[in-house]
């Protein structure tokens, strides 16, 4: 590794380092300042000394924690926007670190964060799809996002009312022959994505359309409207006529949210 690379890999990962670390520590000020005011509002009455006083503040956990969480996960955005950190659609060589690859890096880096610590609480809640979309995910109205498990937020379009199931998995780039390789995942409206299902880059989901669960979609399938698929590497199970989904609503398959 040349010198002008082990500097960009030097100063790139300092700055994520002390970056996360800030940002992890200006979330636990909020809850912390709400369990101070907690503290402060049940001094001086004899009824609550001392025990009293402990159960209050072990029930307080929970909204201190929510507290965090909200501020860990828009802080992180509001850092990722400032910096510029994103994913870029196209491809770049690993061993080239270039600030495109340490950009990608660090802000996937910042995405496991928030999914360690507060993901899996958060999830298929409106501050989690709130979170996506301030983390540069584009989605439209009336969209469910039951799963932590995304990657590369500002490569995913979640069209009007897609439903992504529990714990299935997004990402938006691979590693091949020595490079990153990122295409943007695409769900048209009503598209469901199944449990434990696995999507990958330049997938695209047709309207009305469905993945089953514990399925895998390899790079760059495009599934058509209105098909129901499923299997590892999915395949299509199901096609519905047109105007059969407005008469028999959604394909029923077993997603489980």
């Amino acid at each position: 590794m040349g010198a002008g690379k082990a500097l960009r890999v030097i100063l790139g990962g300092a700055l994520l380092l002390v970056s996360q670390s800030f940002i992890f520590g200006l979330s636990v000020m909020p809850a912390l300042l709400f369990w101070q005011l907690v503290l402060s509002k049940t001094r001086g009455f004899p009824f609550f000394d001392p025990y009293g006083r402990y159960v209050i503040v072990a029930t307080s956990l929970i909204p201190a924690y929510l507290i965090f969480s909200a501020a860990l996960m828009f802080l992180s955005a509001s850092w990722n926007r400032m910096m510029r950190w994103r994913t870029e659609e196209g491809e770049y060589a690993i061993h080239d670190y270039s600030w495109t690859l340490i950009r990608w890096a660090s802000y996937n880096a910042s995405i496991s964060v928030v999914r360690i610590f507060c993901g899996e609480a958060m999830r298929a809640t409106i501050l989690w799809t709130y979170y996506l979309k301030a983390n540069g995910a584009k989605i439209g109205p009336g969209v469910y996002v039951n799963t932590a498990r995304l990657n590369d937020h500002n490569l995913l379009v979640l069209e009007e009312k897609a439903v992504v199931g529990g714990d299935a998995k997004l990402i938006a780039h691979l590693a091949e022959n020595g490079r990153v390789k990122a295409k943007r995942v695409i769900l048209h409206k009503r598209a469901t994505i199944g449990v434990n299902s696995v999507v990958g880059p330049g997938v695209e989901i047709g309207e009305n359309s469905a993945v089953g669960a514990m399925s895998f979609v390899p790079k760059g399938t495009k599934i058509p409207p209105n098909e129901v698929w499923g299997g590892v590497p999915a395949h299509v199970i199901k096609r519905y006529q047109e105007g059969e989904i407005e008469a028999k609503g959604q394909p029923g398959i077993p997603i489980t949210y």
